[in-house]
Parts: structure tokens; C-alpha cells; sequence
């Protein structure tokens, strides 16, 4: 069993969405992969910008 936390593991797949694994992803139960279709990749690229946004605010806070 493979187990990702990590909000930005996927796969790319067909260029068509982003395939994120999910919690638990079991490969020798099912004989494959079970994915999560989650956020496209404007979604996961908007996120992005917002956390370097808010890291960017906080630091020019404690810098004041």
C-alpha cells in the first residue's frame, strides 16, 4: 500500500486533468490504481499562489 500526504503528488494524465492519489491508494487488492479526481491544474496552481502570497504577507509582517 502506498500513502501520499502530500497535497501535491499527482499524475498527469492525457494532459486532460490531474489525477491526485488518494489517502490510501491500494495497487494489490485491486490489481491497479484507485485515483482521486480532484482539482485541475489552474486549481492547483491558484492554491499555490495564494500560499506564497500569504507566506510573502506573514513575512513582511514579522519583518515590520
Amino acid at each position: 500500500m502506498l500513502r501520499t500526504n502530500d497535497p501535491e503528488a499527482f499524475i498527469e494524465f492525457d494532459d486532460f486533468n490531474i489525477l491526485y492519489l488518494s489517502e490510501d491508494l491500494e495497487t494489490l487488492a485491486s490489481g491497479g490504481f484507485r485515483f482521486t479526481f480532484a482539482r485541475s491544474k489552474a486549481t492547483l496552481l491558484r492554491r499555490r499562489m495564494q500560499q506564497v502570497r500569504h507566506e510573502n504577507d506573514v513575512s513582511a509582517f514579522l519583518q515590520s
